[in-house]
């Protein structure tokens, strides 16, 4: 009888940290937009019941939202699914490994597939199906009104972008802002911005202090989620945080696999780290370190005047996110870095 109520009380502790949870982020319902109609957006198990699919942002700040599926004290993943299929099929997985379809319902009960329609760059387009192959958007909404458009996303070259439960994912789903920008330039300029407003440019250094710029480069013309590089003898080398003994910093690395520390220039010469600050979720923000312990923003600025927010990104639990191989040495990394649309 002991051993019972302890049970009781175990599952109702963890009730009431799941429900403790979900009051303390943003939750916004997923919806199709059909016209001036929002259709709602159901995940249906192999038992027929409908789940809610919501985006979930652990942030405060909205720039970089998971698209998750709540069934009782647990959230789900969903994901865009490695397939054969002449449209990606989105779905979410259950605690052990099962599948559930991803469906709008329309006001006749029509359910509608939910799949990744096309691919710009890093974003895969997610869009509801009618019968007579109309796309409809997908867009996660606040209670407020405020709007979110959901897409799949890729962090790496490969097909293969991670594994649950042993089922093959092509990439992730989440919620993000829609770009409003007035360029179609697909370099954008890497600068931080101290607390006098001057512009410092930023910079990866070799072993021997020699200069590489970095930059925000657009691949595909999707303007969604914009990769940042350093520009290592005219080739483009990726930018990771790393984690070493506790400290997140900005760091390229070399075809060699060497890194280069990413820092900031000031105008009398000096350089500043760039660290990954970690909020309470999944989402770095990136800033300089600035004297007297000051912190200054790290930007992509196009030429004509927009701006994006430099982010770190973790998708996965574990500490290491992944490794870059390179010609000598494999490094292991702890967050992507990608400029993301400021949200409103």
């Amino acid at each position: 009888m002991k051993r019972y109520y302890t049970i009781i009380r175990i599952i109702f502790i963890s009730l009431l940290i799941f429900n403790n949870l979900i009051s303390q982020t943003d939750t916004w319902p997923v919806k199709v937009i059909d016209g001036g109609k929002f259709l709602d957006v159901k995940a249906i198990t192999q038992a027929g019941d409908m789940l809610d699919v919501v985006a979930i942002d652990f942030e405060d700040g909205n720039h970089f939202m998971d698209v998750k599926v709540i069934m009782g004290d647990q959230i789900l993943p969903v994901k865009l699914l490695i397939s054969n299929e002449f449209y990606v099929p989105v779905k979410s997985i259950g605690p052990s490994g099962e599948i559930f379809d991803i469906k709008a319902i329309t006001e006749e009960g029509t359910k509608l597939d939910i799949k990744g329609v096309g691919r710009s760059g890093n974003a895969i387009i997610i869009a509801a199906i009618t019968e007579n192959e109309k796309f409809l958007n997908i867009q996660a909404i606040s209670p407020e009104g405020n709007m979110r458009e959901v897409f799949g996303v890729k962090f790496g070259e490969e097909n293969l972008e991670q594994e649950i439960n042993s089922v093959k994912i092509l990439a992730h789903v989440k919620a993000i802002p829609s770009p409003k920008i007035n360029t179609s330039q697909l370099v954008w300029n890497v600068r931080a911005i101290d607390t006098d407003g001057n512009s410092l440019q930023v910079f990866a250094l070799d072993k021997n202090d020699e200069e590489y710029d970095v930059r925000a480069v657009v691949k595909g013309g999707s303007y969604h989620m914009i990769d940042v590089k350093a520009l290592v003898n005219r080739n483009e080398q990726p930018i990771k945080l790393f984690n070493q003994d506790g400290r997140i910093f900005l760091a390229a690395v070399s075809e060699r696999g060497e890194l280069l520390q990413v820092k900031a220039k000031t105008a009398s010469g000096e350089y500043l780290d760039i660290l990954g600050i970690r909020g309470a979720g999944k989402i770095f923000d990136i800033k300089a370190a600035g004297p007297s312990g000051a912190r200054f923003a790290v930007k992509a600025i196009s030429d004509d005047g927009d701006v994006y927010d430099i982010k770190g990104i973790k998708v996965k639990e574990a500490d290491d996110e992944g490794e870059i191989v390179g010609f000598v040495k494999t490094n292991l990394f702890h967050a992507h870095v990608k400029a993301l649309p400021t949200f409103q």
